[in-house]
């Protein structure tokens, strides 16, 4: 028996890391799945809609998910009646397709719930539940700009500095395009936010000095229903004749000067600027 206890003591440390190993991939393989799920995306995507847009909607998810778990935390309502319906899936598991069993009906108001108990394909469950309100009717309330800037009346250094309008709603980018203007006039970029409720105007010119600039926003801008602005949205703000530039910008710290430096040029790394650091900068006049 002797003889034989070194045999066994060789075999086990080689069958134990072929254990450790395939434990190990399994490991990692959950691992990388530990992220919650989200919904990325709904459609329809917009409140308002006719009934008959109202055929499926469609649930689009960060990562494949459990489909039976993510089906019993689906429900759509009407007012407080559950509405009845199949499901599809697509894309492996990221898509959920909900179409109805019977049509839905105008001037209602349908409620969409998927709650945290739906998880995805490695068991985490949805990072907050998903709520959408879809109304079948039209809507008729007129959008209005909640925020502007630059501030009406104030004045601008920055001669390109943007300029930003907020509406009450989404709108329709193309009528905003049609009905904004900048007088005296400059060419200049829109970017819309992803929700379409506001955007920026940044001018592709420099704004002159001693100008005053008129911004509009005509009537005709209109929401996603098709509604207009009540009235014309207007606002103004100066570019001084004289624009402050910077002189010197010096460290508290120790003394070290910045400044003057010409543009596309980079602060000498051997100056061994602290992320805390206070600067003193000296302009050419005075400054808000």
């Amino acid at each position: 028996m002797k003889g034989t206890r070194p045999f066994v003591s060789l075999l086990f440390p080689l069958l134990f890391p072929g254990i450790l190993y395939l434990g190990s991939c399994s490991f990692a393989e959950e691992f990388k799945h530990m992220e919650p799920p989200t919904v990325i995306s709904c459609v329809p995507d917009h409140q308002y809609l006719k009934a008959s847009e109202m055929k499926e909607i469609r649930l689009r998810f960060s990562t494949a998910m459990d489909q039976r778990s993510t089906e019993e935390a689906f429900s759509l309502k009407a007012n407080t009646t559950l509405k009845a319906g199949t499901f599809q899936w697509e894309e492996g598991g990221r898509t959920l397709v909900f179409t109805p069993q019977a049509p839905l009906l105008d001037r209602g108001t349908y409620t969409l719930t998927l709650s945290t108990s739906a998880e995805d394909r490695w068991g985490n469950s949805l990072k907050a539940e998903f709520n959408r309100t879809f109304l079948t009717k039209e809507e008729t309330e007129p959008p209005k700009v909640v925020a502007s800037s630059p501030p009406s009346g104030g004045k601008v250094t920055n001669l390109r500095n943007p300029i930003e309008i907020t509406f009450s709603e989404p709108m329709d980018r193309e009528s905003i395009i049609r009905s904004f203007s900048v007088l005296p006039s400059l060419p200049g970029a829109f970017t819309f936010s992803s929700d379409s409720a506001s955007f920026l105007w940044t001018p592709l010119e420099p704004y002159r000095k001693g100008e005053t600039y008129q911004i509009t926003v005509k009537k005709d801008s209109q929401d996603l229903s098709g509604n207009s602005l009540v009235e014309e949205y207007r606002f103004s703000f100066e570019v001084p004749d004289t624009v402050p530039e910077i002189l010197s910008i010096t460290c508290l710290s120790t003394g070290s000067p910045l400044t003057p430096a010409q543009p596309g040029t980079y602060v000498d790394p051997s100056l061994r600027i602290e992320k805390n650091e206070s600067f003193r900068i000296l302009f050419t006049s005075p400054v808000d």
